[in-house]
């Protein structure tokens, strides 16, 4: 849709409400473009020093992972994992990028987040605040202001590396440097630990057939075009598949990675994505409608967690947080913010234990807001 805006009026039914819908939300400025400061005096208790990867999924939705009941594998290695979580029922902020990720990495609801009348800082300047390196890797079209005030690295296309092409990389690539970039942030004394947010391209659509490599495609034919109206929908729906068999092998890579590079020190990894995607039920494709109309697919999202055993140790009454949480309830961007500040065991007056959904495995010693 954002490289062919047409498509919006040639398939959604909804096109003529989508234009009153824009038009009232590009009526609702803030009232000022002054910055407003939040979590001042954050701080951190205690020197566990964790590495705690955020993975912002683009483009996903939760009833195409074979891990939450999709009729497809399109899972498999993630499936075979018995060390993560995988929430059901969570829910995205928007319905497109520039909605949801400033919405998931701010202090407020998403009902108050949209009536807002100021500008807030964001999660990443309360983790900075207290003390964390902090560090966004993009292999996407950008962070929509959240990384504004962070140290920022583009997915460089690594000439030679099967997992990149001429025109960009797949997500896998991102490991290949990850490493590199993380030593490469400043060692301050305050340092408490690290946040290394990674925006993954996942399945950024229309082309959702550039969005998995060759070898791990599973599902054919797929729709080899941007043009979705010139396939059938079997065929698009199987090319966005194959894009969550990518994002599979990526975020299964991804935790193999982090436990053989830091194998001695607390780490955990939270994969959530930014909105889900239409793919042809009701003859509507992509996203973007307004939330009100947006069917589920556009809505519900996955959200998959992984703890090491020394994170668990060090942060849950049980090693093993995954037996004590329910993975069917329902949870939202709205839990998002405190639930990194509750990991990260940051104390700030901003921190509702109440959106927290770790709370209830947490050592209860570990954590109270600031006053």
């Amino acid at each position: 849709m954002r490289n062919h805006k047409e498509i919006r009026y040639l398939i959604n039914p909804y096109n003529g409400l989508y234009a009153v819908f824009k038009k009232v939300d590009e009526s609702q400025k803030r009232k000022s473009n002054d910055l407003v400061k939040i979590g001042e005096g954050a701080y951190i208790e205690g020197a566990i020093d964790p590495i705690v990867f955020l993975v912002v999924g683009e483009t996903t939705r939760s009833d195409h992972l074979g891990l939450n009941g999709y009729s497809r594998d399109t899972t498999p290695l993630l499936s075979s994992r018995k060390d993560i979580l995988s929430f059901k029922n969570a829910w995205a902020c928007g319905t497109s990028t520039a909605e949801s990720l400033p919405c998931m990495f701010s202090h407020l609801s998403r009902e108050d987040f949209f009536d807002r009348r100021e500008n807030y800082e964001n999660l990443l300047d309360v983790l900075k605040k207290a003390g964390l390196n902090v560090l966004w890797v993009d292999n996407q079209s950008g962070c929509k202001g959240v990384c504004a005030r962070i140290p920022t690295e583009n997915q460089e296309i690594i000439k030679g590396d099967i997992n990149c092409r001429d025109d960009g990389c797949f997500d896998a690539a991102v490991l290949k440097s990850l490493q590199r970039k993380i030593e490469s942030l400043p060692k301050l004394g305050k340092a408490k630990g690290t946040v290394v947010l990674v925006h993954q391209m996942g399945s950024h659509g229309p082309a959702y057939y550039k969005r998995s490599s060759p070898d791990r495609k599973t599902y054919f034919p797929e729709c080899d075009s941007s043009a979705l109206q010139t396939c059938s929908r079997d065929q698009v729906v199987n090319a966005y598949d194959n894009s969550i068999r990518e994002t599979d092998y990526f975020i299964s890579k991804a935790i193999d990675w982090i436990k053989e590079t830091y194998p001695d020190l607390p780490t955990a990894m939270m994969y959530v994505s930014d909105h889900g995607e239409s793919l042809g039920e009701n003859n509507i494709y992509l996203h973007g409608l307004p939330y009100s109309l947006a069917p589920d697919a556009q809505k519900r999202i996955p959200w998959i967690v992984w703890f090491s055993n020394s994170f668990s140790r060090e942060n849950f009454e049980q090693e093993s947080c995954v037996d004590m949480v329910d993975v069917n309830t329902k949870i939202s961007h709205d839990n998002y913010f405190h639930s990194i500040l509750g990991l990260l065991n940051v104390r700030s007056n901003l921190y509702d234990s109440k959106y927290d959904i770790f709370q209830s495995c947490r050592i209860k010693s570990n954590y109270k807001s600031a006053s």
